[in-house]
């Protein structure tokens, strides 16, 4: 799993998804569409997605339920 934040990311067959029920810090530039307010969020955002990736290293990761896709088209 490629994950993009805390909260999103890619599969490796190229699903893109989102977590439901999940928002985590975004990691995205102050200047793109949809990135971080500030610099504090981006760290905050950092982290999350560490985390997210600590769960699931080494592990092979299944998407059991979709509730549709969201604005970017990603599976939630």
């Amino acid at each position: 799993v490629y994950w993009s934040d805390g909260d999103s990311g890619r599969l490796s067959d190229g699903t893109k998804f989102r977590l439901h029920g999940i928002d985590s810090p975004e990691t995205g530039s102050m200047k793109q569409r949809g990135g971080a307010k500030c610099e504090s969020e981006r760290v905050l955002g950092f982290e999350a997605k560490e985390a997210a990736l600590e769960l699931t290293r080494g592990k092979a990761v299944t998407i059991r339920e979709t509730r549709g896709t969201d604005r970017y088209e990603r599976t939630v």
